[in-house]
């Protein structure tokens, strides 16, 4: 099944990015819902729109770890692999701990989970919550 199939992600989708879309209208500047609504454009195939709106947030808030991992999400979800894989890594030099075991099995990621350099980012043995 693929994400698109799922009508609850979709349904999820669409609430997220209705409500990023009426805060972003309020807060031009907030960063926080420009990244949470490029993930859900990314989950509702507006690739272009989702894009942009990563850029839009990266732009405001660079440093900013939610922002950087939903970008690693959007740029994953709409195949820009690459793209994924280098704010994956960058965000990972500064991640807590206690999200690594999440993030390595996050669904958002399942796209660039298969690459070399994704697996390098989770040292073997270091994670014990990992099964």
């Amino acid at each position: 099944m693929t994400n698109r199939d799922d009508p609850e992600r979709m349904r999820w989708a669409r609430l997220v990015f209705e409500r990023a879309e009426r805060i972003v209208t309020l807060q031009p500047g907030n960063a926080a819902p420009l990244s949470r609504g490029a993930v859900a454009l990314a989950f509702l195939g507006d690739a272009k729109r989702a894009t942009s709106w990563i850029v839009r947030a990266l732009t405001i808030d660079p440093d900013d770890l939610t922002t950087q991992y939903n970008a690693a999400a959007v740029y994953s979800i709409v195949g820009e692999l690459d793209t994924a894989m280098h704010i994956l890594e960058a965000y990972m030099h500064r991640v807590a701990d206690d999200m690594i075991d999440v993030i390595r099995h996050e669904g958002c990621l399942e796209r660039i989970r298969d690459r070399p350099r994704y697996e390098e980012l989770f040292p073997l043995g270091l994670y014990v919550c990992e099964q």
